[in-house]
């Protein structure tokens, strides 16, 4: 079978799957695309069945830098995403893990390290990434990527016991968490429609918000610019803004010199450039917000 049916400039699709027990309509999708990723010309997206999309994008590095930091959210529920290899059916991609970075809390000096980060991670699911020991001191807790069974509980954390010590509580944060259940502790549910609950006893329930940790925007990689035009030292998603402000100009100024509309890109690539650096006069000038 021919599997060379994706040239250079059209990388192969996405596929993502919302978990929840509910049903996120096409338009909910899109506003997270024009939110958290670019200008929605940059992609296509399309329902396939319930809570199922493709994601069309148009440079390779864009659709890398999706995959690498999934997951998404989506009217609050989590947007897994997937690699489309040319050779299954969109019914035959597996959706049955997704990936979080997880912080682990309040370790002692002697574990704070990437050794002990990744024994850790294998606690909690299959351990694809770790954060250097650099890092790791830098911030005082260790970082690890792992796959987590989506229908699985998700693990809280562990008892770490010392010789001659009281037993230390190591607390696990998810980043990127949004919906699951505080009962049970699984994915795509809240503990309102929990199918797993069980009788109130006498034990301390290790699911809660304290499972999350605060929501932080995900920038693009200014290196990974290869991929498209050269405008100087902006990266991909500015170049597109670019490219829409140029059109706005061209339609709007057709009468005036070429030299003139050269100066009017030079003064909006230099805008764009103080959006992209969130400085607050950038803004103002292109009398906009930057999402």
């Amino acid at each position: 079978m021919d599997r060379d049916t994706q040239s250079p400039d059209h990388p192969p699709p996405i596929l993502g799957r919302i978990i929840t027990k509910g049903r996120v309509k096409l338009s909910a999708i899109k506003k997270m695309m024009e939110m958290d990723w670019y200008p929605l010309k940059q992609v296509r997206a399309y329902k396939y069945d319930d809570n199922l999309f493709a994601f069309y994008l148009k440079f390779e590095f864009h659709r890398k830098w999706a995959l690498k930091n999934a997951p998404w959210t989506v009217d609050g529920c989590i947007l897994n995403l997937k690699h489309w290899d040319d050779m299954l059916a969109a019914d035959e991609v597996d959706f049955s893990e997704v990936q979080f970075w997880v912080r682990i809390m309040s370790l002692p000096l002697c574990m704070l390290n990437a050794k002990s980060g990744v024994k850790i991670g294998e606690k909690v699911g299959r351990v694809i990434d770790v954060d250097d020991d650099e890092q790791i001191l830098s911030r005082n807790y260790v970082r690890v990527k792992v796959m987590v069974k989506v229908e699985s509980p998700l693990k809280a954390g562990f008892t770490l016991i010392r010789e001659g010590m009281e037993p230390r509580w190591i607390q696990f944060k998810y980043e990127k968490l949004v919906d699951f259940c505080y009962c049970c502790g699984r994915l795509g549910h809240g503990d309102d429609l929990c199918p797993h609950k069980q009788p109130n006893g006498d034990f301390v329930n290790p699911y809660g918000p304290w499972l999350r940790t605060q929501k932080k925007k995900i920038m693009m990689e200014e290196e990974e610019e290869e991929h498209v035009p050269d405008h100087g030292k902006l990266s991909a998603f500015s170049v597109d803004i670019i490219d829409e402000f140029k059109e706005e100009e061209e339609e709007e100024d057709e009468d005036e010199s070429e030299g003139n509309l050269e100066e009017q890109i030079e003064a909006t690539t230099i805008i764009v450039k103080n959006i992209i650096h969130n400085d607050p006069k950038g803004k103002e000038a292109a009398g906009g917000h930057c999402h």
